[in-house]
């Protein structure tokens, strides 16, 4: 998988896991405008019990980028590995922690897109 760089907007939200640990979701951002950190919060929540990393106690700290996009309704689309760790494993189990936590809780209300995009990094550090 190629590499690209992340994008970089002026709507760009960055969100910390509450809970960074070793390895796991270590932050997400959007690409648009999204005043809802609670709703970040969930969405970590969610994929970071789904993640099982096969990577641990292995090698050097790597980290992967997912891509992925959110309909008003929770459905998860358009899942990809965005930026890979260069360990095809660890990627894999990143981007299926996204996929099998579809459908996610539906996007607020008071959001008035029609989806929400996301950037989502998985982490481990030893």
């Amino acid at each position: 998988v190629e590499e690209k760089p992340r994008p970089e907007t002026s709507a760009e939200t960055a969100e910390k896991a509450d809970d960074l640990s070793s390895e796991g979701v270590s932050s997400a951002r959007t690409d648009e405008l999204f005043e809802f950190p609670y709703y970040l919060r969930l969405m970590i929540g969610k994929i970071s019990r789904n993640w099982r990393n096969p990577y641990s106690g292995q090698g050097d700290a790597v980290q992967a980028t997912i891509f992925f996009q959110v309909l008003s309704d929770g459905t998860i689309i358009n899942a990809r590995v965005e930026n890979s760790s260069g360990a095809p494993t660890f990627d894999r189990a990143a981007l299926r922690a996204v996929i099998i936590s579809s459908p996610l809780v539906q996007l607020p209300p008071d959001y008035q897109e029609a989806q929400l995009t996301v950037h989502l990094d998985f982490e481990y550090r030893r």
